[in-house]
């Protein structure tokens, strides 16, 4: 009898769900444990003309808000970066970069500093306390990029 690789394909992304979410847990109590936003973010941008992948796609789009639900963020903030990122300077990042891993720095890079700005500019709309930028993010931004060389080895 043959084996079904689709239900194989389900179990693996359901592991990889229970994973992201204890990660995420986890990363709320213990500041050096980095959240992958950075690597989400990226992998939207790669994937966000395939169609096959749209699964994926919101998938990712849910994972994001979840971080943004966890951290105090506004909600749809990482939403809104990625648009106006992706509409605006992706065809541009890509046209004048050559090099893969300088891409994928850059996209992680706009989605942090994006994501801070994007949720700065609601905070004084409502006249509310702003998140700090602190140097955690930095560490955010190395540890995702090594984790999208790895990753998106070509890809970018």
């Amino acid at each position: 009898m043959r084996r079904n690789s689709t239900d194989q394909n389900n179990l693996e992304i359901f592991l990889l769900s229970i994973i992201l979410v204890f990660s995420q847990a986890l990363a709320l109590v213990y500041v050096y444990i980095p959240s992958f936003a950075g690597v989400f973010f990226v992998y939207a941008i790669i994937h966000y003309d395939n169609y096959k992948k749209r699964y994926f796609i919101y998938a990712s789009f849910a994972y994001l808000i979840f971080y943004e639900l966890t951290r105090g963020f506004y909600l749809f903030s990482y939403l809104l970066t990625f648009l106006l990122f992706y509409n605006i300077f992706v065809a541009k990042i890509r046209n004048n970069f050559s090099c893969k891993n300088c891409i994928s720095f850059i996209y992680i890079a706009c989605a942090y500093i994006g994501h801070y700005f994007i949720n700065t500019i609601i905070s004084i709309i409502v006249n509310e306390p702003t998140h700090d930028f602190s140097n955690h993010y930095f560490y955010y931004m190395l540890v995702d990029w090594l984790l999208c060389i790895i990753l998106f080895r070509g890809r970018v």
